[in-house]
């Protein structure tokens, strides 16, 4: 949770990232996702512990539930956030693998057949001195639910290789929290902005912030549950790690 390139949420930095939360907010509304769309990790954490953002965390966290939003709903929304004048800076599509590994060749919004192509995660900079609002697309399975970089997170090793057991050619691994705990989201008005946060939010981060209560500098969310998935369009093969 520590800030990008070691920013702080200063006042100038915080107007910037209420604009751009009511941004998101008012595409999600057009792209009909706002239902799906709330806030959690460290958002939530910072909305339920102090009633505002992390003043060392420039990562704002947006999460939307995939299985309840058509795949076209999902392009159209990240279209109007480009149009909108809000910076894609990285994004994440469901794992293609080609013969040169991980890839994302000939995959954009613009050729999206709305069937075999799905956002994993995106994030969205305007500049430095703007926040980085991540967006994470929430996956219910076997009781829990996914997030995930895709291959991102196999090839920069954020997980034990010996205690995870996974191999370089799998295609992805996820991180999970009980489906339960997010199942019902809840309306708060923030900065003048309704947003939905989950329900259950003392569950939620008791889950994901043991002893969140009390502030750390460092941290990010626990990896207690993990599923790694050889092949990302075969759940037949997704295999879960409890830690």
């Amino acid at each position: 949770m520590v800030g990008y390139m070691g920013q702080y949420m200063d006042f100038k930095m915080k107007k910037r990232a209420v604009e751009t939360l009511k941004i998101i907010h008012e595409c999600a509304s057009e792209a009909g996702v706002r239902k799906a769309l709330f806030v959690n990790f460290g958002l939530l954490l910072g909305i339920i512990r102090s009633g505002d953002f992390i003043p060392w965390d420039t990562d704002v966290d947006m999460c939307l539930k995939q299985d309840q939003i058509t795949p076209k709903q999902e392009i159209r929304y990240f279209q109007l956030l480009e149009q909108r004048g809000v910076f894609k800076a990285r994004k994440k599509w469901s794992t293609i693998k080609d013969e040169n590994g991980f890839s994302e060749s000939g995959i954009d919004s613009k050729n999206d057949d709305g069937k075999k192509v799905r956002l994993t995660w995106f994030s969205l900079r305007k500049a430095k001195e703007y926040p980085k609002f991540c967006h994470w697309m929430m996956i219910d399975w076997n009781g829990i639910t996914w997030h995930s970089k895709a291959g991102q997170w196999i090839s920069r090793h954020k997980f034990n290789k010996k205690h995870y057991n996974y191999k370089d050619t799998d295609e992805a691994i996820l991180k999970g929290i009980p489906q339960k705990y997010l199942e019902n989201l809840m309306e708060i008005n923030f900065y003048g902005i309704k947003i939905q946060i989950p329900a259950m939010y003392g569950s939620c981060l008791d889950f994901l912030y043991p002893g969140w209560i009390i502030p750390s500098y460092r941290g990010s969310s626990a990896s207690k549950i993990v599923c790694v998935a050889p092949k990302w369009a075969d759940k037949k093969t997704w295999r879960v790690v409890i830690n």
